[in-house]
């Protein structure tokens, strides 16, 4: 999720539905495993969030969530409650994502907030969408959240709440999949919505649903790797994979610390997170360390140019020597190396990556695509050595490539005439710069 995140601190795209909807998970999923709100990687989201256009998202009020009780957007989430409660609005016209469970959840959990409405209000208003044989529109994820937010409560018929967990059951398919229904994401927020509020609601709640949840809970890691992307359970346009991934990671979450009923656990992993996430901006603002695989290149005295050329055919030792070599000894006293002028008794890529580090400057032959050229070019760049790239055809450069300044050499004398003085040119330039 930390590599996902757009330039402006977002998550999802390009549309805003999209948009607003996965940074909220994201979001979310990165506070409950202990980023802090005033981090470099959830500010800007944050304020992303605080400034939402309410004209163009009808659904602006789901930025809610994760701003609840967060410090500094106390009015924001007072003004989405007030909102919520004026006008009873659903997500976009649809009723799988209804507005009074989320506007009961806000309520129920906002700390130091002048609520414009009773709970008994909502509870009302979430019952009057209540049916008997489907519960809440037939669907899992939303009667776990009604079940997890109505339980405890003593304004709901037990026969509501006892039908609820029946409902979830009957839908189980305990055989085959451990699944509640064919979305992973609608089963992830069903498991995540009760065991959120385990330690309130284990009482409550049957020990075989608990048992359901925990073995749908089961394939959920494997999932992050290996779902197949569903729509959103509530409809529209939204990012899959990030999306999918946070929902699944909350849920895994909840879970986990349900089950293992360590505290400790969840506040070492906090710990751990939040130590994580300095080292790596510590990290960033570091020099960059090279741990080469061909270890700390011996210091040899510079004033060479190394040059990666393929060794055949033929005419590129004559190039070699009488088109690169010949003239930089003679015209700028810069003597030239290749590959197979080494001929020290240890290994030779050894003398090739000293070279690659001593030289000062290289010049890189494209010709054939040898992959050995490449191989060592891409060493060259990553050291910061100065490379001239030459090739014998403009279909010889790779596509990563094409951008870079290169000499086409051709195939006679004539045109290995220019390449000369090119390179000469270019030496001067190199060896000259301060």
């Amino acid at each position: 999720m930390l590599g996902s995140q757009n330039p402006d601190g977002t998550w999802g795209g390009p549309d805003g539905l999209d948009r607003l909807i996965t940074t909220c998970h994201v979001t979310m999923t990165l506070m409950a495993v202990g980023v802090a709100p005033d981090s470099d990687i959830l500010t800007r989201s944050l304020r992303y969030l605080a400034d939402l256009d309410t004209e163009r998202h009808t659904t602006f009020y789901w930025r809610s969530g994760p701003l609840l009780n967060v410090r500094g957007y106390e009015r924001i989430v007072q003004s989405d409650i007030e909102h919520i409660a004026r006008f009873k609005y659903r997500a976009g016209g649809n009723p799988n994502y209804p507005a009074p469970f989320f506007l009961l959840k806000l309520i129920r959990f906002a700390e130091g907030l002048s609520i414009p409405i009773e709970v008994g209000e909502v509870v009302d208003w979430i019952i009057g969408e209540w049916d008997c044989r489907q519960c809440w529109y037939d669907r899992t994820s939303i009667t776990s959240m009604g079940l997890a937010l109505l339980a405890d409560l003593d304004l709901v018929a037990d026969n509501v709440m006892e039908r609820a967990c029946e409902y979830l059951l009957e839908n189980f398919d305990a055989k085959e999949r451990a699944r509640f229904s064919d979305n992973i994401v609608d089963d992830a927020f069903t498991v995540y919505n009760l065991f959120e509020r385990y330690d309130v609601l284990k009482e409550i709640v049957p020990r075989e649903l608990w048992a359901a949840l925990g073995e749908c809970a089961k394939g959920f890691v494997s999932a992050l790797s290996s779902f197949s992307p569903t729509p959103p359970p509530f409809g529209g346009s939204v990012d899959s994979r990030e999306y999918a991934t946070s929902v699944l990671s909350r849920a895994i979450m909840a879970h986990r610390l349900a089950e293992d009923g360590s505290l400790f656990e969840a506040e070492l992993a906090v710990a751990l997170t939040n130590e994580t996430l300095s080292r790596e901006r510590r990290a960033k603002s570091a020099p960059m360390t090279l741990n080469s695989f061909w270890g700390e290149p011996r210091t040899s005295p510079g004033g060479f140019c190394f040059v990666l050329m393929p060794f055949s055919p033929p005419r590129r030792t004559e190039i070699y020597e009488d088109y690169i070599a010949a003239p930089l000894l003679e015209q700028c006293g810069i003597s030239c190396r290749r590959a197979d002028d080494i001929y020290a008794s240890s290994r030779i890529m050894e003398d090739v990556w000293d070279s690659i580090h001593s030289a000062d400057f290289i010049v890189a032959d494209l010709s054939g695509r040898n992959a050995n050229v490449f191989y060592e070019l891409g060493l060259a760049h990553a050291v910061g050595t100065p490379v001239i790239l030459v090739a014998e055809s403009s279909k010889d450069i790779p596509f990563d490539l094409k951008g870079v300044r290169t000499i086409i050499y051709g195939d006679s004398p004539r045109t290995w005439k220019i390449l000369s003085e090119k390179i000469v040119a270019y030496a001067y330039s190199i060896t000259r710069e301060p």
